[in-house]
């Protein structure tokens, strides 16, 4: 099954003109089957964002599987190609421990979507500020994440893109859209950005995740994990 969805995908790409001129909905359907192919078998679900949700930007919803037991979730048309820069989308990993009100039916104005909404107000701030995407680029939150109080203050994220298939979606030399998962930073940590630079505190937050690239909802902070900071 994945062969197959990946023929299909290399088939679609190798017909198509760059992501410039591609049409909006062709653009959407290579982004959302790419996922599809990278995590095969997994039940999908597109959902669209509006006024109440603070962004316009649709996420995907890849549910998780038994032997793989975490939500693949990612945002879809977030920003287009430019004459220097390919088109980007932004993508998290989630536990399937997440406290969705329903495991298997997610609404985008449940509490527990926040991660949801936060890939697409991260998107709309990114396009608004015009902010050039890459490994370790850092984005402070304009607003807090809401449905996140309780949990210490995240004051943003450091965008992180994972090597091999999951950096980019691409055929052959071209890069269709290059792909970022931001991952959340506490106010606390934000604070040793400076000393400690971008690079090694995303290293420090992966650490204290255990290794991780899931967002938990209580891992560990860096600025009380005294052995990282030595």
């Amino acid at each position: 099954m994945y062969s197959d969805m990946e023929e299909r995908i290399k088939r679609r790409l190798a017909l198509s003109k760059p992501v410039s001129f591609i049409r909006q909905r062709q653009y959407a359907d290579t982004i959302t089957e790419y996922f599809q192919a990278c995590f095969p078998q997994r039940r999908t679900e597109v959902l669209t964002g509006g006024e109440q949700h603070g962004s316009s930007i649709s996420v995907q919803v890849l549910y998780p599987l038994p032997q793989e037991p975490f939500y693949v979730v990612h945002t879809v048309r977030l920003m287009a190609a430019t004459a220097s820069a390919p088109a980007c989308e932004l993508w998290l990993l989630l536990p399937s421990t997440w406290p969705f009100q329903q495991a298997g039916l997610i609404h985008l104005q449940e509490p527990a979507a926040w991660p949801l909404r936060l890939l697409g107000k991260l998107g709309e701030q990114v396009r608004a500020h015009r902010i050039s995407l890459a490994n370790g680029v850092s984005v402070p939150y304009c607003q807090a994440p809401e449905g996140a109080a309780g949990e210490r203050a995240p004051a943003g994220v450091i965008m992180a893109q994972i090597s091999g298939d999951l950096a980019a979606v691409k055929e052959k030399n071209h890069i269709v859209a290059e792909l970022f998962m931001p991952v959340l930073v506490y106010k606390e940590e934000w604070e040793l950005m400076k000393d400690m630079g971008t690079d090694a505190l995303l290293e420090s937050v992966i650490a204290c995740n255990q290794g991780s690239f899931q967002l938990q909802l209580h891992r560990s902070n860096v600025a009380d994990m005294e052995f990282i900071l030595q």
